[in-house]
Parts: structure tokens; sequence; C-alpha cells
């Protein structure tokens, strides 16, 4: 049961790693925006959060724009939403992110507490290449524990623990495990 579903687990993982890179590679020409809009339960405020991928990072960020009525014309429908467009210009989000938080090699954080129509503002970015390391853990590990198995099974030994099981192949003496083969 617990390999099938380390089995499972590893090829889902490695489904996602693959889902990153091409999202990663598709980040240096467009950038894609999942928005999300709400209103609060008075219709006085608009709350907005969201993923944008863009360059090779990932950002999350959440806003709190001030009253329904001030000068904010929101940019998104209310309710899910989303939209691509050509890589952002000199003046956007991520260069904001490395001039006011901290930006380096693809991490980096801005919070902007009093922000002309936004109160307040938080955007955390990550390299994809995080999230593309973090989803291969699974299947490196899976094939690393094929090949362990593999290389013992060829050399007589019990795909567990290794034992030496030429003298009694149909069991292994030292953990149980009925080999395949017998």
């Amino acid at each position: 049961m617990w390999r099938w579903l380390f089995s499972f687990a590893a090829a889902l993982s490695l489904l996602l790693c693959v889902a990153t890179i091409a999202l990663w590679l598709r980040s240096h020409r467009i950038v894609d925006e999942i928005h999300y809009a709400s209103h609060d339960e008075s219709n006085l405020a608009r709350f907005e959060s969201g993923i944008w991928s863009g360059r090779g990072t990932l950002m999350w960020f959440r806003c709190a724009p001030g009253p329904a009525n001030s000068n904010y014309t929101p940019t998104t429908p209310l309710g899910p939403s989303y939209r691509w467009h050509e890589p952002w210009e000199a003046g956007d989000v991520r260069s904001k992110i490395r001039h006011g938080g901290v930006l380096r090699v693809g991490f980096g954080h801005w919070r902007d507490p009093i922000a002309a129509d936004f109160d307040p503002t938080q955007i955390v970015a990550l390299p994809h290449y995080l999230f593309v390391f973090i989803f291969a853990v699974l299947p490196a590990a899976r094939m690393i524990t094929l090949r362990r198995e593999r290389r013992r099974r060829r050399a007589g030994l019990c795909p567990s623990c290794g034992y030496d099981l030429r003298g009694t192949p149909d069991r292994c003496p030292e953990c149980g495990t009925v080999p395949a083969s017998a």
C-alpha cells in the first residue's frame, strides 16, 4: 500500500515539476495573472488577491484598496479572473519589489502599509526554480529506490534489506520479504 502511494505521489510530483518548468519557460515571454476580487459585507471596500507569473518569478499579492468611493478604479472584475499580457515594463511590480523590498535570486517581499490607493499591499515573490526543485524531490527519491531494488535483485540480494539470498532464495531470513522472482 505504501509503495503504491509513494509511486502515485512521485508521479503526481513529476507532473507538477514538468508543468512548473513549462510555466517557467512561458513566464519569460508572457505574464499570466490570476486574480480574485471581492467586496466586504458593507460593500465599502474591495479586496484583491492573486498570483502573477512572469520573468521567472511567481508573485503572490494581497491588497485591500480603500473605500469603494475612493480614487481607486478596479482593473479586474469581481470574482475570479485570468488574463495574460506581454512582460512588464520598467515601472512594474517586480521593480518595486527590487527597490522597496528584497529581490535576491528570485526571492522577494514587499509591503507598503500606506500606498496611494491601497491599504495595505503585500507582495511575496518566489522563483519558479524553487518549485521545480521541490516537485523534483519525490520523483528523484523514487528513481533512487527503483535503481537500488533493481541492483539488489540482479545481485541476488533482498530488495528490501539487501541480505544475500543465494542460500535461501524463497524468503529473506533477515526481514521475511518474499522476492518477486520466487
